[in-house]
């Protein structure tokens, strides 16, 4: 939702400071555990190189409940992190 893509934070930042983020909040609680996944692969590749990235979400869960879909889409995201190490 924001206006800069995470590979020109990435090319401005890199070595000033950590980036943390960039997986959308609302994504976590609508899109299916592939696209989540493709995201974070896709996040991992425009600016993990050489450190300085923290994949996360955008913002806390802020819905009462958390939804199944939401729990499964936390933990691929989780997994796909640590696969790319």
């Amino acid at each position: 939702m924001g206006n800069v893509p995470a590979a020109e934070a990435k090319r401005v930042l890199r070595g000033k400071v950590c980036i943390e983020g960039n997986v959308q909040v609302g994504d976590l609680f609508t899109l299916p555990p592939d696209a989540i996944e493709r995201q974070v692969v896709q996040l991992i590749r425009d600016a993990g190189d050489g450190g300085g990235l923290i994949v996360a979400p955008t913002a806390s869960p802020y819905p009462p409940v958390c939804t199944e879909r939401m729990w499964a889409n936390y933990e691929r995201m989780i997994r796909a992190t640590l696969e790319a190490r």
